[in-house]
C-alpha cells in the first residue's frame, strides 16, 4: 500500500472499562488534528485504529475512523487528548523506524512509549500485505 494510504494509529483501552470515545482527539505536532465526532464505545482490552483512509483504499486494515494525520515517516510527535487533556504523547524519529511498509509496534503497554527500545518492527502481515496488526495484538510481542 501506498505510505499515504496505508498509515494508521492504534490504540488500546487499559482503562478497566468501556470509554466513550466522542471528542478524543489525535494530533500530528500539535495540527492536523482529528477528532471522533460521533459516540463510539470502545470495551475494555478492545482496540481502535485511526487510519489515513478508509478500508477501500488502506487495504482493508480495518480502520475504526478512517481519519489519521498524515505521519512524518522521519520524525514527529503525535498526541492523543480529550477536551483539551493530553493523554499521551510520542515524540518518535528514525530510531523508531523499521523501513517501508513495517509498522513499529510497542512491545508492552506498560512500556515508556518515549524509547526507542520499547518499539519493535512488526512480523505479523496485514490484509494489505504490509507488515502491521492492526485492531489485534501487536505481533512482535
Amino acid at each position: 500500500i501506498a505510505d499515504s494510504e496505508g498509515e494508521y494509529v492504534e490504540l488500546i483501552n487499559l482503562k478497566g472499562e468501556p470509554i466513550n470515545l466522542l471528542g478524543l482527539q489525535l494530533s500530528k505536532a500539535g495540527s492536523s488534528t482529528k477528532t471522533v465526532s460521533s459516540a463510539v464505545v470502545l470495551e475494555d482490552g478492545a482496540y481502535f485504529v485511526f487510519a489515513r483512509t478508509d478500508d477501500t483504499e488502506n487495504g482493508g486494515i480495518g480502520a475504526d475512523w478512517p481519519q489519521c494525520p498524515s505521519l512524518t515517516n522521519s520524525a514527529d510527535t503525535i498526541t492523543l487528548s480529550y477536551d483539551g487533556t493530553e493523554i499521551d504523547a510520542l515524540t518518535y524519529t528514525t530510531a523508531f523506524g523499521f523501513g517501508d511498509g513495517i509498522a513499529a509496534e510497542l512491545r508492552d503497554p506498560s512500556l515508556d512509549n518515549g524509547v526507542a527500545e520499547s518499539w519493535c518492527a512488526a512480523v505479523g502481515v496485514s490484509p494489505s500485505g504490509d507488515k502491521g496488526s492492526p485492531g489485534e495484538p501487536n505481533s512482535c510481542l
